[in-house]
């Protein structure tokens, strides 16, 4: 589901003002990524300022750290699946035999997002 999400909004907003931001980014430092955030999307996409300024607990209410799970599972020592360009795929830890294809495929385009290729209007997308 997050593959084809993702397709469709990077292709369905190809010639709008776009804002990158990233989950990583999010979970770092929640208030500082917003507030970036907000002044791409005023100063870059035109759009209106917030109608009141946002605070920590507003941040709060919205960023559950529970939701960034995925990031336990993997291994603490490093070790990497596959080398994809610059991006190291890590193991994961309860990956079967049977979901590796998936999940590297998942992991390439994750990949791709976080070094911008995959916003190329040219990118081809693998076919599931």
């Amino acid at each position: 589901m997050w593959i084809i999400y993702n397709k469709a909004a990077i292709i369905n907003s190809a010639d709008m003002c776009r804002v990158y931001s990233s989950n990583d980014e999010i979970f770092s430092n929640p208030m500082m990524e917003t507030k970036r955030i907000v002044q791409e999307l005023t100063e870059k996409c035109g759009v209106p300022k917030p109608p009141s300024v946002i605070t920590q607990p507003i941040i709060d209410s919205f960023i559950d750290p529970s939701l960034h799970h995925n990031k336990k599972n993997n291994p603490e020592d490093g070790t990497i699946l596959e080398k994809y360009g610059d991006c190291d795929i890590p193991t994961f830890s309860e990956l079967d035999i049977s979901a590796k294809d998936m999940y590297l495929y998942a992991m390439r385009i994750h990949c791709d997002l976080q070094n911008g290729a995959a916003y190329h209007v040219d990118y081809k997308w693998p076919e599931i």
